[in-house]
């Protein structure tokens, strides 16, 4: 009984240091900004490949968002790339309010050759109609 309780405190001593091992190779290639893959935690570690698809390896590799697809990371933008990004919108927004402004004095000259249309068509249709009685024989 002694024995065997020995051997589980070991081999769960030897499970802390593998998980604290891959949670140090994480770090480490992320700091380095490498890819983080199985293989590449397995390089770091050195260890075989296959040592990371343990049950309980597979269970602690889920709290990071590399291997749960569940998590969401907030982006980091940096203060240039912000910068950059807002002065693109800006100059969006004038080319926008420009082309906006351009549409609608369009629109209004476009409005008023219709009104000056309408009223030719008017006045042809009224002189139309004025000839036309003056010709019909009345009876």
């Amino acid at each position: 009984m002694a024995l065997s309780k020995g051997l589980l405190a070991y081999q769960q001593a030897r499970r802390d240091e593998t998980l604290c091992n891959i949670d140090e190779a994480i770090e480490y290639l992320r700091d380095k900004q490498l890819p983080v893959t199985k293989t590449s935690i397995a390089d770091e570690m050195g260890k075989h490949p296959n040592t990371l698809k343990q049950e309980y390896i597979r269970i602690h590799l889920l709290q990071y968002p590399e291997f749960n697809p569940n998590i969401q990371v907030p982006k980091v933008v940096s203060l240039a790339d912000y910068e950059n990004q807002l002065a693109l919108l800006k100059s969006n927004l004038l080319k926008m309010q420009r082309t906006k402004e351009n549409l609608v004095s369009e629109n209004r000259r476009l409005t008023l050759e219709n009104k000056e249309l309408l009223d030719k068509y008017q006045r042809l249709l009224g002189r139309y109609q004025t000839d036309v009685d003056a010709k019909i024989i009345q009876f």
